[in-house]
């Protein structure tokens, strides 16, 4: 779906909002990135996301066991 717009602006705008659209989808979603591991932007922003999800939950169920622990003594 690469179609090249003809320079000399022969290409409606309609055509130009198409074709920034489907660029910005590539980039987004589709494209390798090589320091990231060669995966897409958004599946590294999905991992990232889950990670730190995880790394939130993990430290408020330590830090509600550390405050039960003190109420107790």
């Amino acid at each position: 779906m690469r179609k090249r717009l003809k320079r000399g602006g022969s290409a409606s705008l309609a055509a130009v909002e198409v074709a920034t659209l489907v660029w910005v989808d590539w980039f987004d979603n589709r494209r390798l990135l090589g320091p990231i591991g060669d995966i897409p932007p958004a599946e590294f922003e999905a991992q990232d996301s889950a990670r730190t999800l995880t790394q939130v939950t993990q430290a408020g169920t330590e830090w509600r066991f550390q405050m039960r622990a003190q109420s107790k003594t």
